[in-house]
């Protein structure tokens, strides 16, 4: 299984595909990256991932207190996995306030927004 070691951190994620700009699908409170494979099962061949966030699915570490630490994380993961690769961000529920965060805060990044709920 996948896994990306993120500064103090092991983060779960799947991948699937590989045409297009990639889409990053970040999952709600208390959920996982399984929240999504009904969907990206339909985009095939699009270029699809999806992320445990730290504390959630079969990612290591706690969960965090605010939406701009899940932020921070998937900013580690985007610049890890994905170095010069733009990304559409998509996000369920909390899901959705730390895409919308990450995607603030990092528009060099970010080609566009999907929310969700």
């Amino acid at each position: 299984m996948p896994h990306l070691e993120s500064p103090g951190e092991r983060i779960f994620y799947f991948e699937r595909g590989t045409e297009r700009l990639p889409l990053l699908f970040v999952h709600g409170a208390g959920g996982a990256h399984s929240n999504w494979l009904t969907l990206i099962r339909e985009l095939k061949p699009r270029r699809c991932i999806t992320v445990d966030l730290s504390g959630h699915g079969l990612s290591g570490g706690d969960g965090y207190d605010t939406i701009e630490e899940y932020a921070e994380v998937v900013k580690n993961f985007v610049s890890a996995l994905l170095a010069n690769t733009k990304i559409i961000a998509v996000g369920h529920s909390m899901g959705g306030l730390v895409a919308t965060c990450f995607a603030f805060q990092n528009s060099d990044f970010v080609a566009g927004l999907i929310l969700v709920s």
